[in-house]
């Protein structure tokens, strides 16, 4: 036996025949590489020392890649999944900062047959308050965006506060908008064309009711409710009294009802004045006058004793106690408009004739000259003198004065000085 260092190329051992070993062929301690099939003891299942595990080990203790069952916790940096990923079980927890899904379309309670769950999107918010909730109510089989109390764990009917909900809604909106304060807001809602039934509402802004041909404005800025020309304000189930200012300038207050209606209006004194509000045009005060003014000018006034006038009093004849005056320069027949009138002629006569006059008619005649008038009786009128009760004909002389009353349109009576 020797000891110390040998130097060989070539070591040759019997293996019952001679067999060469260069030792250059061989493998290095750190970091060998081997070649050929190389065996080595299976480790125990479970074992994890730093001993080399075999292929059998690796078969025995790892699940294979088609279809692995895996038991416990599975971590692992990155995952890429090819085809279907199937997970079972109560709860799956992604714990990322963001989660992205490219999927067009998210079903949730998938392959149900039926449902008496509620359904939807749940956000945790901590101490800030109740969970948000974007959910299917199945109960009331509507969608319902709010707070709940209600966590991942609940199911069938989950209690749920109705919240607010902000955004811009575009085309048709059917069903009722409900609750204490529901207000529609914007520059302008040109689309909404019902509101069903309102117990209440309140616009703060002008609004229009657009007519056929002519609009009614309620305007803010004016505090008045503006009619336009020819707009109505119509009373009554017959439209029975109205109200409305045409574009002609007039100005209407009508009452169509029956001829035995009234148009009331009740005031302890009723005053109406001009256009610009500065001159009076009739003033009616209950238990007391009626006054009428020209001008902003009383000129009438009734008080308990009749009517006082401020003023001249005349009617189609003339002034009131003044007698107007016909004058005739020759023979003349009395008309109808002679009635409380003089004829002052001075030559030629009057005529009176029949039915030119009405019962109750009065006239009176002057001869302005110094020579007699002939007053004619006409066909079919009866002239009663009131000194004897003749008829006929009756003389005027030189100035003289007559007048005659008609109790009919054919019959008068006729007195006066110098008539004969």
């Amino acid at each position: 036996m020797a000891y110390g260092k040998i130097k060989a190329d070539t070591l040759i051992y019997d293996d019952g025949g001679d067999q060469q070993l260069t030792i250059s062929g061989l493998a290095t301690l750190a970091s060998p590489t081997f070649t050929g099939t190389v065996t080595i003891p299976t480790p125990t299942a479970g074992d994890n020392t730093t001993k080399a595990a075999s292929t059998a080990f690796v078969v025995n203790g790892f699940a294979p890649k088609a279809a692995p069952a895996f038991t416990g916790n599975a971590t692992g940096a990155n995952l890429t999944l090819s085809g279907n990923l199937t997970v079972n079980g109560t709860t799956t927890t992604v714990a990322t900062t963001n989660t992205t899904i490219t999927d067009n379309l998210l079903e949730l309670n998938s392959g149900a047959s039926s449902n008496a769950n509620d359904s939807g999107i749940l956000i945790e918010r901590g101490s800030t308050g109740d969970n948000a909730i974007i959910a299917w109510d199945e109960s009331a089989d509507k969608f319902t965006v709010g707070t709940t109390t209600g966590t991942a764990d609940s199911t069938g009917n989950i209690s749920i506060t109705t919240g607010t909900l902000v955004a811009n809604v575009e085309g048709n909106v059917t069903g009722n908008a409900s609750g204490t304060a529901a207000t529609v807001t914007g520059a302008a809602q040109t689309a909404i064309t019902s509101v069903g039934t309102l117990t209440g509402l309140t616009v703060n802004g002008d609004v229009t009711l657009t007519g056929a041909a002519n609009n009614v404005v309620w305007d803010k800025s004016d505090n008045a409710l503006e009619f336009a020309d020819d707009a109505k304000a119509v009373f009554g189930a017959g439209s029975d009294f109205q109200i409305y200012h045409e574009t002609n300038g007039h100005s209407y207050v009508k009452s169509s009802t029956a001829t035995n209606s009234y148009l009331n209006i009740d005031s302890t004194k009723l005053r109406i004045r001009n256009a610009a509000g500065d001159e009076e045009l009739a003033i009616f005060t209950q238990d007391g006058g009626v006054e009428l003014y020209h001008n902003d000018v009383k000129k009438l006034e009734t008080t308990t004793n009749g009517i006082t006038v401020a003023g001249l009093v005349t009617d189609t004849i003339g002034k009131l106690r003044a007698i107007p005056s016909n004058a005739q320069g020759g023979a003349y027949t009395a008309v109808a408009t002679d009635a409380g009138k003089a004829i002052y002629i001075s030559t030629g006569g009057v005529t009176i004739n029949n039915s030119v006059f009405s019962a109750g008619d009065a006239l009176t005649i002057i001869n302005n000259s110094g020579s007699d008038q002939t007053i004619t009786q006409g066909s079919g009128v009866t002239l009663y003198q009131c000194t004897d009760g003749t008829t006929g004909n009756r003389t005027l002389g030189a100035r003289g004065m007559v007048t005659i009353w008609f109790h009919a349109a054919a019959t008068a009576y006729i007195s006066g000085a110098g008539l004969s």
